[in-house]
């Protein structure tokens, strides 16, 4: 077992950390929404965890204040990031065949959660987040074994001793305040729907194509990231599509995969293609014959 200078370690949390973040914009870019993103980075960051674990047990802590540092800085850092995404992963299932009524429910239930777990730990966390370091010999060693700090000791994995409790309390109250601030964004968009929606005229407009061409037209705005540089949820544009159509598309999913069996897929776009250009040709031909 070695023991690794200061100036060594530090560049591997950091390394580690950025590693990380690369990770998350990478997966944000892709564009396939966080059910995608969340699943891609679980299984990056339980390769980091695996990274860090092997980390620390080759390297020994040189004093007490670096022991305090790990268990109290870098190891829950890790895992509040492999927690945030379990939530969202589980969040994102649990959304995915759902009317708009029953995800705005089941997104505020969700938030309830989050404040009352938080609430119940409240002493603890306290402390952590006041600075104070009177008790940190206590917390932060990996001899901490304090399970009267734990709610619910049904979460706890008992066979794992790198993991200490207080650690793996920390992750959570991190992933937790990330995991809020996601559900008051998704929240916050539909009143952001209902607020624009309150104030569309009436113009007559009539969408006389079929269910399976709006979901056409949804698909292939997801599909070549029109919107927020690609980095828009599927259901964020469902919404829009639906404003633009003035119809419900329903559980657009199963229309999704009917899309996908067929052997002549995006008929509609396709003929909006072909109609356009036709309309152009005919222009080029005859320049004083415009359609109104």
């Amino acid at each position: 077992m070695k023991r690794g200078s200061v100036k060594d370690k530090a560049v591997f949390y950091e390394t580690l950390d950025a590693s990380i973040s690369r990770q998350e914009l990478r997966m944000t870019e892709t564009g396939e929404g966080m059910l995608k993103m969340a699943e891609g980075m679980l299984l990056f960051l339980k390769e980091a965890l695996r990274d860090l674990r092997k980390f620390a047990e080759e390297n020994t802590f040189l004093d007490e204040g670096e022991e305090i540092g790990f268990y109290k800085k870098q190891l829950p850092g890790i895992l509040s990031h492999f927690f945030y995404y379990v939530k969202i992963y589980s969040l994102e299932l649990r959304l995915l065949m759902q009317d708009d009524p029953a995800r705005k429910k089941l997104l505020k239930k969700e938030r309830k959660t989050v404040d009352e777990w938080i609430r119940k730990n409240e002493g603890f966390f306290r402390y952590y987040k006041s600075g104070t370091t009177d008790l940190d010999n206590k917390y932060f060693m990996k001899s901490s074994t304090d399970f009267k700090l734990l709610t619910d000791p049904a979460k706890w994995l008992f066979d794992d001793p790198f993991i200490t409790v207080p650690a793996y309390l920390i992750g959570e109250l991190l992933a937790y305040e990330r995991y809020r601030d996601y559900l008051n964004h998704e929240l916050k968009f539909f009143d952001e729907k209902k607020k624009a929606g309150a104030g569309d005229p009436d113009d007559g407009l009539v969408w006389t194509a079929t269910k399976m061409a709006a979901v056409e037209v949804l698909y292939g705005l997801y599909s070549s990231a029109a919107y927020n540089n690609g980095n828009a949820q599927l259901r964020h544009i469902a919404k829009r599509v639906e404003k633009l159509t003035g119809i419900d598309l329903g559980n657009y999913y199963r229309y999704s995969l009917d899309l996908k069996i067929k052997k002549v897929r995006n008929q509609f776009l396709k003929k909006m293609l072909d109609s356009s250009n036709k309309r152009m040709d005919e222009q080029d031909e005859n320049p004083r014959s415009h359609s109104r």
